[in-house]
């Protein structure tokens, strides 16, 4: 579900931090691999501790280009209650030395600077309990972590960065996830916050484990992201829920291989033709195989419930994305779909499977992906399509733009911009504009190959191409892709002429993009509760069992 705007205003969902004191906290050394983009770049080594007069964070390590950093020495220290004393940063940057020395007192934080042969003394008004965010010293985060512990969405946390004065991290969404790390399981925060000064603001995910030590940053717009080495150096994804009947699978692709798990029915006898088989076919994000959306693993809930009803399914984790290969930035949709194809081949030479039943099903963009896999391949049986916009990308990045604007009550004047750069950086990475005026962050994520077939992607072209039946399924309450898109799409599936290519639509009431109930206004109830809702199980179920009948 992408949403370009999203790098250009700040947009907030529901979420609750865990509580845990700091008397809990586990003390020690961590070091951390810092990647750009996909290149390892270097390391931090940094240090927890408590002295006798409150907490000490230190770190050192070293960066190398495009970043370029030697850290010879990061001292933060805090008092008992997390307010900073004092900050010493020694190294060198760019081939010029620099240090700095801050203390902080009455409101104050007084800056002792040498960067390269300039000396200066810099006093900055600083709140009393701000966190302390250098650039570039990742270790510095352990302190956000712990005070993160108790932080509740939509709270301005207070943070200073010598050089760059006071800002705050504003807690946007906070998530509570199981992973599967090395083969053992770990609950942990995710919280994506908006990191703002006067001169910019930085969209910032935190992995928290459970002795609130730092796991993870990731800067999206910076292409950076750190990792502990625990974490780094295994295969991680999301636990999910494991089912009666899992099996794990590597499949193996040009030059990587996609992981994925397969349902097999327990408790039944295998049918003579064999079990029939749904594909379910992740998003165009950084979806898991269990699709993971606000907490909810809608893709595991469609498992469990399908499996139960006797289909074979299959869930696999996106090139990039958990434990499979590949790089996503550089794939686009028809990449995706020759992932979807290869999945089939794999599936078709499992003995217990009905060749003749294979069906895919996909959510959100995804369904684009599951267009173009069965347009070019006949031996998908059916397609399912669960809330799947009708029109191109650069339409649905515009109209979701809109609806964030209502949300959040924009002048027209903040409208009219931000829909002209929106429309500059479409033309610009389709070929037909510039780039001038456009940030190198925005740029980077932008103008890539995925986003490009994103923009250029239209459903209309490729229905027309597709001859299997397909079932359209949407929610009256998605507030991310219109439910009006489910009977725009059943129009230009059924302008088909095919025999054979039958088209179903339904609307459920009650239902938003989640595929779980929810109250009018509030869309994204509380996650932890949150399951697809039984109406959309039953739905589908249904119409494949009128639609795909086995051969005699």
């Amino acid at each position: 579900m992408l949403m370009l705007v999203a790098w250009i205003l700040l947009l907030t969902t529901a979420g609750a931090a865990s509580a845990q004191t700091v008397t809990d906290q586990q003390l020690g050394p961590s070091v951390f691999n810092v990647f750009v983009g996909s290149t390892l770049a270097g390391i931090e080594r940094v240090n927890l501790d408590r002295s006798a007069s409150g907490w000490i964070i230190t770190s050192s390590g070293q960066l190398s280009p495009p970043i370029e950093l030697l850290n010879r020495t990061l001292e933060v220290e805090y008092d008992h209650d997390w307010k900073p004393r004092q900050l010493v940063m020694d190294g060198r940057r760019q081939n010029e030395e620099f240090s700095v020395r801050t203390s902080f007192s009455d409101g104050l934080a007084t800056n002792s600077i040498r960067d390269g042969g300039r000396i200066e003394t810099l006093e900055e008004p600083v709140r009393a309990n701000s966190i302390i965010l250098p650039d570039y010293f990742f270790g510095s985060y352990e302190a956000l972590a712990i005070r993160l512990a108790t932080a509740s969405e939509g709270d301005r946390i207070p943070v200073y960065t010598a050089l760059h004065g006071t800002g705050n991290a504003i807690v946007l969404e906070t998530i509570r996830q199981r992973f599967e790390i090395a083969q053992a399981h770990q609950n942990i925060d995710v919280y994506h916050l908006a990191v703002e000064h006067a001169e910019r603001t930085l969209n910032v995910e935190m992995w928290v484990d459970e002795n609130r030590r730092l796991l993870r940053v990731k800067l999206p717009t910076a292409e950076l992201d750190v990792m502990r080495q625990d974490l780094s150096l295994v295969s991680t994804r999301l636990s999910g829920v494991h089912l009666p009947g899992d099996s794990v699978e590597r499949i193996p692709m040009t030059g990587f291989s996609v992981a994925a798990t397969i349902t097999t029915p327990t408790d039944r006898e295998v049918p003579l033709s064999g079990w029939p088989v749904v594909i379910l076919t992740p998003g165009t994000r950084s979806i898991d195989r269990d699709e993971h959306l606000f907490g909810v693993p809608i893709f595991a809930q469609l498992a469990a419930a399908l499996s139960e009803n006797g289909y074979l399914v299959v869930r696999y984790d996106k090139r990039g994305v958990g434990q499979s290969g590949g790089r996503p930035e550089s794939a686009t949709i028809e990449d995706y779909a020759d992932d979807a194809r290869a999945v089939i081949n794999r599936v078709r030479n499992h003995a217990d499977v009905d060749r003749s039943r294979i069906t895919l099903l996909a959510h959100g963009e995804g369904g684009w992906i599951g267009l173009r896999a069965a347009a070019e391949d006949d031996r998908i049986s059916a397609l399912v399509l669960l809330a799947t916009p009708s029109v191109n990308g650069a339409t649905l990045i515009l109209e979701q733009q809109d609806m964030e604007f209502d949300r959040l009550e924009l002048s027209d004047q903040d409208r009219t911009e931000y829909t002209a750069l929106q429309h500059q950086i479409h033309d610009a990475v389709v070929g037909n504009g510039n780039w001038n005026g456009v940030s190198n962050n925005i740029r980077r994520q932008a103008d890539t190959p995925w986003f490009r077939s994103f923009l250029e992607f239209e459903p209309a072209d490729t229905m027309r191409q597709v001859n299997q039946p397909i079932f359209i399924l949407h929610g009256t309450l998605d507030q991310h892709i219109s439910s009006r898109h489910a009977n725009e799409l059943g129009k230009l599936a059924e302008r088909r002429s095919r025999s054979g290519a039958t088209v179903d639509v339904v609307t459920l009431e009650g239902i938003n993009h989640l595929l779980s109930e929810s109250a009018l206004n509030n869309n994204y109830p509380d996650r932890t509760e949150a399951a697809v809702a039984t109406t959309v199980t039953e739905s589908i179920i249904n119409w494949l069992g009128r639609t795909l009948k086995p051969n005699p």
